[in-house]
């Protein structure tokens, strides 16, 4: 919503899995999930919402090492404070998570590109493709993600996130690392 209003503050534009480019509508296992943990936020249904989160949630904790604990803590901390616990629903709804409507993504005047997980289950890879169908952004997807590519495949992110920025929408092997 920044850009459509302040476009001439930006260079480029970089939107990954956005939320706002179409009605909320998560897959149905995600919604449950999250609904579940964010009315009941236990280690058992965070665990259940991360399932729906991460492609590959084990390989997720082993890349993670001593790191994994502080954030699944931190996540299930959050859900358990009062301002935290609500339902799905409310949760949308605090959030504005309502599509933008059409004729203000038109606004946007910078180069924008569009990253996604392939996998995503919150927001769905076709609400990207079908955003980039309509606009003509760009939209490279990472394999083997989901919700949060740059957490999943930080060196596919990259490459991905630096291709945007250079302009051409291509990776190149030393962008990822190879």
């Amino acid at each position: 919503r920044y850009a459509v209003e302040r476009s001439d503050h930006l260079d480029r534009l970089v939107l990954v899995g956005a939320y706002g480019l179409a009605p909320f509508e998560p897959a149905p296992r995600f919604a449950v999930a999250l609904d579940r943990f964010m009315t009941q936020p236990t280690t058992r249904t965070r665990d259940a919402l991360f399932e729906q989160c991460f492609v590959d949630l084990d390989r997720l904790r082993r890349q993670m090492g001593p790191q994994w604990e502080p954030l699944a803590g931190y996540a299930l901390e959050r859900a358990r404070t009062s301002t935290q616990r609500t339902t799905a629903g409310d949760l949308m709804r605090y959030f504005g998570l309502r599509a933008i409507p059409e004729a203000d993504l038109a606004r946007i005047a910078v180069q924008t590109s569009l990253l996604w997980g392939r996998d995503d289950l919150s927001v769905r890879v076709r609400v990207g493709e079908a955003a980039a169908g309509r606009s003509g952004w760009p939209l490279p997807t990472i394999d083997a993600a989901g919700d949060d590519p740059p957490l999943e495949q930080p060196v596919a992110f990259l490459a991905a996130l630096t291709a945007a920025l250079r302009g051409d929408g291509t990776p190149r092997a030393r962008d990822a690392g190879i």
